[in-house]
């Protein structure tokens, strides 16, 4: 029996020892692999630090690059500008006698009046701003604003605005005027008055009514010699008309 026994310790004695250098081997292969990962690891990681690196300065190229395109599209932009600008210079119509652009002027704004009577002023107000010798040449010539068309019913600002500014631009032409809604009040009657008198000559004056009632009170209008008008229109409203 002792024997046996020693047998047996003997046994496991030599199957710990195998069972120890295997797992050692294990052990040892497991921290090779272990070292060859975190060598692969870092040089992963070195990659990924240099391509950002390469990245970064690709983005500061990219940058750069916009900055140097938005550059040069507002050169370009400067430039076309610049080129319309001289182009605008050498146009023929430039080199025309004020005379002959008195003329087109004219011709324009009677052309206007085919539509309707307020666009005339409009359309000279609008050659006045083309630049600095269109304005000189068009407020120097009174007969495109001698068309006048007011209501009484607009913003008294805005009207007198208007008035003042075409006004001062007649000078002694005869002017055509077209007054608007003239109502019952007197308040209406007397600035209408006001500024019928600050005309030097009128040759047509064309009054419409808003009301019957101001048609039988119309002997309180200014009359024509006050007025200086050859021509004097009145309009009754146009429900009188149609009964």
């Amino acid at each position: 029996m002792n024997s046996n026994a020693r047998l047996a310790s003997v046994d496991n004695g030599h199957d710990g020892n195998v069972q120890d250098e295997s797992l050692s081997s294990s052990l040892s292969a497991l921290k090779k692999e272990t070292k060859l990962a975190q060598e692969a690891h870092k040089a992963l990681v070195s990659s990924y630090q240099r391509q950002l690196l390469e990245l970064e300065g690709l983005q500061s190229q990219i940058n750069s690059s916009e900055r140097i395109i938005e550059l040069k599209q507002q050169q370009c932009v400067s430039m076309e500008r610049e080129l319309k600008k001289m182009a605008s210079i050498r146009h023929p119509v430039r080199r025309l006698p004020a005379e002959v652009l008195q003329c087109i002027f004219e011709s324009a704004c009677d052309l206007s009046m085919l539509e309707h009577l307020k666009k005339r002023v409009v359309v000279a107000i609008r050659l006045s701003h083309v630049c600095r010798r269109w304005r000189s040449i068009a407020t120097t010539t009174p007969r495109i604003w001698n068309v006048i068309c007011l209501s009484l019913a607009d913003n008294k600002a805005g009207m007198f605005h208007l008035w003042n500014l075409v006004r001062s631009r007649i000078k002694h032409a005869p002017a055509h005027i077209v007054l608007w809604n003239v109502g019952t009040a007197d308040s209406e009657f007397h600035l209408a008055t006001y500024m019928l008198q600050k005309v030097a000559i009128i040759d047509r004056l064309e009054i419409y009514l808003t009301s019957r009632t101001i048609f039988n009170q119309f002997e309180r209008f200014p009359c024509p010699s006050r007025i200086k008008a050859k021509t004097i229109e009145v309009h009754p409203p146009k429900d009188w008309v149609n009964d």
